[in-house]
């Protein structure tokens, strides 16, 4: 919050176009947004979407993870807007009715949080007006994925996550998380939330990259 308000009494420049003004400008949000949320599918077969591509946003989503909270609104819209494609798709299906759907955060590891104090996902959230249930919690120690090909990020994510707290069986889901890249990360949390009863609908993302050496997800 300090951040978002700093933002707005000091002067500052859009980390994606340089104009002056707020850390992300209401024209490259509109550029960003123009193409709406795109499905893919993981290789473990979840249905993502994306609310916008890599190619586009990448400045935004490392200035972000660098500390430039005040991001945060824009990309939290972004996911909102993801979850609710999710959502749309699982009520056509019939997966889903009018019960609550619980948002799950894929959760930063320790030594990413202590690097940059805050979790960047649950943040999103915050800032787009979407409470999360936390609970997922990583297991193990994980290697780095930036710089990891689609082979070795799936194997490194095996046994990643585990559950604490209580989901009620059969309880609808929707895994929500920053970046998408191989879908590895996502593919874990899906199977061991599903190992314990969840309905997971979809995963959301705010931004997708498709290319194997992205450096998108750090944790």
């Amino acid at each position: 919050m300090i951040s978002e308000l700093l933002d707005l009494v000091v002067p500052s420049a859009c980390v994606r176009c340089d104009a002056d003004g707020p850390a992300l400008c209401d024209a490259c949000i509109a550029e960003l947004n123009r193409p709406g949320p795109a499905r893919r599918g993981t290789a473990g077969g979840t249905a993502v979407f994306s609310a916008w591509r890599w190619e586009d946003a990448a400045s935004v989503m490392q200035a972000y993870k660098a500390g430039q909270t005040p991001c945060a609104r824009a990309l939290g819209q972004a996911l909102h807007h993801a979850v609710d494609a999710v959502i749309a798709e699982a009520r056509e299906r019939g997966d889903v009715g009018t019960e609550p759907i619980a948002l799950v955060p894929i959760p930063s590891s320790a030594r990413s949080y202590r690097r940059r104090g805050f979790h960047p996902v649950e943040l999103m959230a915050r800032r787009g007006e979407m409470p999360v249930v936390r609970v997922l919690r990583h297991a193990r120690r994980v290697a780095d994925q930036r710089g990891l090909g689609r082979r070795d990020r799936a194997a490194n994510m095996v046994g990643a996550f585990a559950v604490h707290g209580v989901l009620r069986p059969g309880c609808p889901v929707v895994l929500i998380d920053d970046v998408v890249t191989t879908g590895a990360t996502l593919d874990a949390a899906a199977a061991v939330l599903r190992s314990r009863g969840a309905r997971v609908l979809g995963a959301a993302t705010a931004v997708s990259a498709d290319r194997d050496d992205t450096p998108a997800n750090d944790r």
